[in-house]
């Protein structure tokens, strides 16, 4: 019985501590409210939609209803019925699961670069995969804790104890073991581990999963792949099952996961991860030893051994580029490179999807996700330009969802792919000067249109189409207005088509390596043009068609190199030396079979509105703790949470126990992001209790009520800036507390109804920010605060300020200064009541009297040291970084001036302790209070939720 009551004690410890991860109430943003919902109910999914997304909707039914047991073979638990809401006003690609509430949320508008498979496929079997990982936690310990909890058990266990990439890989595993393609085929996909692995070796584990700020790592779903991938090849597949296992029922123990694999192979995570690298490690480092590379000239002079990449290589004449560049130390960027390597920029974009750059006659063009004014999901693709030799930048488009721009020859027209709220697909001609609309050709079969290329004549247009059944060249001529596809479609992975002569050029992964390649467009033969180590891709050729220019991958990123272009000298492709994917076809064998879509009939599933005014509430967990999923934080008591299916409705109500004043709480706060301001409500009731001191010095303590009643407006806009964010939000609140006497109450104290109401405008312009960047090397923010008390039984008087923080960057990259400066004017009330200060102090600062206050400090922060450091699991440390600061205040009050000044640093630590998913920050700073000659030493300590990994460049 004792060792029974101490396991819970150690899980309630636990759920303390995870209730806090905010991660766990996941809100996304909303769409638009003038969107209309519909939804189709099916045995094992409910599917939410936009009511234009009605066809797509019942295809993707369909499949998942289809594919519903393919995903559960390896994984034993079949989930419980799955909410999945599909959004289509926006431009962004993705997907993700959560469990508080249940749901799976879809961005069903496809990428440009995704592989030879459907997106909204490709979305069935990774995230409901997703779904299936987390109902393994439906079992045992885990199981039963759901009915004290809700669903934050199930979420809770599952985000603190299942490795991110473990998720990831084994997500990426299934979409590749149930399908013809997948990323486990991609040998662009694990081109960067194979990179590191040879010309740098194994990082110890903690570095790989954790990331680091000098040398780059891949990313989880990378990683977790092969880690996943090799487990299953070696241990079987049901190894991560029993592993999953483990943790469900043994949720108490500290690292119920890492015993659990343990138990199922005998091998440690470390263990699993050093043995997996080093079977690659094996197995790449054979191949690399019997593959000859081409002989190229390198065009990109690395200055460090930074992660950099240098993609889309386009000609500026026959020995000069415009490329993107973008890395660890550098926010994306185009940048002239010339001649001798020599690099300049020539234009900092805005948010680029980073997947195709067309330049010609001095243009470049490229697309950029803008997004709506209010809605997280609302955004747009919009097509851009600038000129080299003008310095002219356009927006040459607005409101359109177009990807991919090819400017042709003689930059009078741009050829693009439009993605319409439906899913359909289409090329269009616009006029390069205007962006007026010229053509727009329907794609057959609707098949999926990326990177269209112009041919040398300007009359045909050369793209990749994706269909189910893999992908194909599909062409467009500038006569008839009409595409066709040019050859069968299959399941390779081709790429970047462009023109040359009577060639196509593309990529392709013949040989299991990215590489480029050319298709006979009469013969149909296809010929080996690049032998690329790791990866050759982005192809394009010179103005007189001796060279080709691509991006090469080396493991500090990609460089631009260029081959001589000789036709006679390539090699025609024999289909024997394509690649097997061994690994891939292993963990295909695994599972039941490759789903095989044709196989079924569509079924029209019924199709009814989804109201939501009727689902406004979804009450999905539960505590006898008081939960405040904002401030993440939890306390003694009880609490209920809903969160509606849109994300547009959350409640929290509950009774908090208040140990300071030994009574308690009841509260119930409410929020409505549906309409175009934000609602936010709350009201509480608790019994205080205070102490009446009479002139005799006697005491008498006596009790009354409290009753606080909050409303609040606020409009959050998002104003596109390019390579800015910059964010406006006024706000207008207000709060009624009403003090009740019961009868201990004396007649003296207080009585009736206490109004503030407080307005606010904050807006902020900061330039985006590298994984390395501490502060944003330029930056605005500005607050306007005004706050009085109109009505009710006291007066607080008023009070008013601005603050501003400016950001500007040293000489020393990564180095930056933030300055602060704020004012405030406040008039005391009736009966000496007055509103606390709103602006900040100088460090050290004790509060001072004032009528007028004024504030300014300036902080020079940078990094000293990525140590990169590893004391076993215990701790893993990445940055040391430090902050020099100054800071002054004057306080008039009465006529009387008082000023405080202090200056110090301090030193702080970004490192994961227990490999914990979020980063604590463990610091240490000096204050020196000029005034009174008085010093301060404290111990800094914090907890980054809302970096979990920290901040890590991904390619």
């Amino acid at each position: 019985m004792i060792k029974i009551h101490h396991k819970f004690i150690s899980f309630f410890i636990f759920f303390l501590f995870s209730c806090t991860i905010n991660a766990q109430f996941y809100d996304a943003g909303q769409d638009p409210a003038s969107v209309k919902w519909q939804q189709i109910n099916t045995p094992h999914f409910q599917l939410i939609f936009p009511n234009d997304f009605t066809v797509q909707a019942n295809y993707i039914a369909n499949y998942l209803e289809f594919a519903y047991d393919y995903n559960t073979i390896s994984l034993s638990r079949k989930p419980v019925k799955l909410p999945i809401v599909l959004h289509n006003q926006t431009v962004v690609s993705n997907g993700f699961v959560t469990w508080s509430p249940k749901r799976s949320e879809w961005f069903t508008c496809p990428p440009q670069d995704m592989y030879a498979q459907p997106w909204l496929e490709q979305l069935a079997i990774h995230e409901y995969r997703h779904a299936v990982q987390v109902s393994q936690m439906y079992r045992g310990i885990t199981n039963v804790l759901r009915i004290p909890f809700g669903e934050i058990a199930t979420g809770s266990v599952a985000g603190v104890y299942l490795p991110r990439w473990f998720l990831e890989g084994d997500a990426v595993v299934m979409e590749t073991a149930l399908s013809n393609s997948g990323r486990g085929r991609l040998p662009g996909f694990n081109q960067d581990l194979k990179a590191q692995l040879i010309e740098k070796g194994k990082y110890n584990y903690n570095k790989a999963i954790f990331g680091s700020y000098k040398d780059y790592t891949p990313d989880p779903y990378t990683l977790g792949y092969h880690l996943v991938g090799y487990s299953r090849y070696k241990y079987g597949a049901d190894v991560w099952d029993k592993t999953l296992k483990n943790v469900a029922r043994n949720p108490y123990m500290v690292v119920p996961f890492a015993q659990g694999l343990k138990k199922a192979s005998g091998k440690t995570t470390n263990g699993i991860y050093k043995e997996s690298l080093s079977f690659f490690d094996s197995v790449w480092s054979n191949e690399i030893h019997h593959k000859v590379s081409n002989n190229f000239q390198t065009h990109t002079i690395r200055k460090n051994k930074n992660y950099t990449n240098y993609r889309f290589p386009n000609y500026i004449n026959d020995s000069e580029f415009i490329a993107l560049k973008y890395g660890m130390d550098d926010i994306p960027q185009f940048v002239k490179i010339d001649k001798l390597g020599k690099e300049s920029r020539v234009f900092t974009q805005g948010n680029d999807f980073q997947q195709t750059l067309s330049f010609s006659m001095d243009v470049i063009a490229w697309a950029e996700e803008v997004p709506g004014l209010r809605w997280d999901h609302q955004s747009y693709a919009e097509i851009k330009t600038y000129n080299i030799a003008t310095k002219q930048y356009k927006s040459l488009t607005h409101k359109t969802r177009y990807f991919a721009p090819c400017i042709s020859h003689d930059a009078t027209k741009i050829a693009a792919v439009e993605v319409d709220l439906s899913n359909n697909y289409y090329l269009v001609i616009l006029d390069a000067n205007t962006g007026k609309l010229l053509n727009k050709a329907a794609s057959p079969q609707n098949a999926f249109l990326s990177t269209p290329s112009w041919s040398d004549d300007d009359q045909r247009i050369i793209m990749i189409a994706t269909l189910i059944d893999g992908t194909a060249f599909a062409e467009y001529h500038q006569d008839n207005g009409k595409i066709h596809f040019k050859n069968a479609f299959t399941h390779c992975e081709i790429s970047g088509a462009a023109y040359f002569k009577d060639y196509v050029i593309y990529n392709d992964t013949y040989g299991g390596v990215d590489n480029i390649y050319a298709m006979d467009t009469v013969s149909m033969k296809i010929y080996s043009i690049t032998s690329s180590t790791y990866g050759a891709t982005d192809p394009c050729v010179s103005y007189d068609g001796n060279r080709l220019a691509y991006a090469n991958y080396t493991a500090d990123g990609y460089d631009i190199v260029s081959i001589a272009l000789q036709a006679e000298l390539w090699k025609p492709l024999e289909m024997k030396d394509t690649m097997r994917f061994n690994l891939a076809n292993e963990l295909a064998r695994q599972e039941k079979a490759v789903i095989d879509f044709h196989a079924t009939d569509v079924k029209q599933y019924e199709v009814k509105n989804y109201r939501k005014l009727s689902h406004l509430f979804n009450f999905h967990s539960w505590a006898p703790l008081s939960i405040d999923a904002n401030n993440q934080s939890a306390a003694p008591g009880v609490s209920i949470m809903s969160h509606n299916l849109l994300s547009t409705s959350f409640l929290t109500a509950g009774y908090e126990y208040l140990s300071a004043e030994k009574t308690g709480k009841y509260y119930l706060d409410y929020t409505y992001k549906g309409l175009f301001p934000i609602i936010d409500a709350s009201i509480d009731y608790r019994q205080r209790k205070g102490t009446l001191i009479k002139q005799d010095h006697s005491r008498h303590p006596f009790t009354f009520g409290e009753t606080n009643l909050k409303l609040g407006l606020k409009i959050p806009l998002q104003l596109a800036t390019g390579k800015y964010y910059t964010r406006l939000q006024p706000s207008v609140n207000t709060t009624l507390t009403d003090i009740s006497h019961d009868a201990t109450t004396p007649d003296i104290f207080t009585k009736g109804i206490i109004n503030t109401i407080d307005y606010r405008i904050y807006g902020y312009h900061v330039l985006k920010t590298s994984a390395k960047d501490l502060y944003p090397k330029w930056g605005q923010t500005l607050e306007l605060n005004f706050r009085h008390s109109p009505f009710g039984i006291r007066d607080f008087g008023n009070i008013g300020s601005i603050e501003a923080y400016l950001y500007f960057p040293s000489v020393i990259k990564h180095h930056g200064f933030k300055l602060y400066g704020g004012a405030q004017n406040r008039n005391i009330g009736s009966n000496n009541y007055a509103y606390a200060d709103i602006i900040n102090y100088p460090l050290g600062s004790v509060t001072l009297n004032n009528e007028q206050l004024y504030s300014a400090s300036i902080s020079y922060y940078y990094p000293l040291l990525y140590p990169d450091f590893s004391l076993g699991s215990l701790v893993y440390l990445k940055r040391l970084d430090m902050n020099l600061f100054y800071g002054k205040a004057i306080a008039d009050y009465l006529n009387t001036s008082t000023k405080v000044q202090s200056f110090g640093a301090e030193i702080n630590s970004e490192m994961h302790v227990l490999r914990f998913l979020a980063p604590i920050s463990v610091g240490y700073r000096f204050t020196y209070m000029h005034d009174d000659q008085t010093s301060f030493h404290e111990i800094l300590l914090g907890i980054n939720f809302s970096g979990f990994g920290g901040k890590q460049f991904h390619k």
